[in-house]
């Protein structure tokens, strides 16, 4: 579920780099907290991004403020939750899973 560059410019086009730059904090909070509960699942083994997506998509699907502007700008495809778990995932790897 890699971060493709025709992913990048479609969430892009549709505002939502946007909004993850304005909800950094939050997102990266989230995405911690997903990685967090795979890791000790995991019992050990190396967490990676596509190991996390699943858990982090579950909160991305619920987020109201997100799904707000899914609404109010009809990006009603799926993909548009997946691209955007996928850009949280990119943009906080570093971050989440330090001392990994």
């Amino acid at each position: 579920m890699a971060l493709t560059l025709p992913k990048l410019q479609r969430l892009e086009r549709a505002g939502l780099v946007k909004h993850f730059t304005d909800n950094e904090a939050m997102w990266t909070a989230q995405a911690k907290d997903a990685y967090d509960y795979i890791k000790k699942g995991f019992s050990g083994e190396k967490v990676r991004p596509d190991d996390v997506h699943a858990a982090l998509l579950s909160i991305v699907d619920v987020d109201k403020p997100l799904r707000k502007h899914l609404d109010a700008n009809r990006l009603s495809q799926r993909y548009y939750l997946l691209d955007f778990t996928s850009l949280v995932l990119d943009r906080t790897w570093d971050a989440i899973s330090k001392g990994a």
